[in-house]
């Protein structure tokens, strides 16, 4: 899923996302609470699942 706004992460199991339109990564990002919880608007949700 295309994430449509900047967000913060507030709930999220297994979540991972593709940065690489914004990055040119092209790794998976993990996302938790703890580390890294901000979500950018354009990247997509390839695993998992979350709140912002």
């Amino acid at each position: 899923d295309l994430l449509p706004a900047d967000g913060v992460l507030i709930q999220g199991n297994d979540l991972k996302i593709d940065e690489s339109a914004l990055t040119g990564e092209s790794d998976h990002v993990r996302k938790s609470l703890d580390k890294d919880p901000l979500l950018l608007s354009g990247t997509h949700v390839m695993e998992g699942s979350g709140r912002m």
